[in-house]
């Protein structure tokens, strides 16, 4: 098996979708703070913007509302 496929995704929107792959094989989706504090981050402004740009590029999907609704596509 060869590296995942992240065609056209940024750097830190690689690392994202990665942290919320590594979260989800734990057993949970994780919420924005906990993909902010694997990305070294306090902005969660900024882990809102690379969820909206991996929603829009297909890799995953949210379920408003839901803190944890987060599934991944691919």
């Amino acid at each position: 098996m060869g590296k995942p496929k992240t065609i056209g995704l940024t750097p830190r929107q690689r690392d994202t979708l990665l942290i919320i792959k590594k979260l989800l094989k734990i057993g949970y989706p994780p919420t924005i703070a906990e993909i902010a504090t694997g990305l070294g981050s306090k902005a969660h402004l900024n882990v809102r913007r690379h969820l909206d740009a991996l929603v829009e590029k297909g890799y995953i999907a949210r379920t408003p509302g839901i803190s944890r609704g987060i599934r991944v596509l691919r």
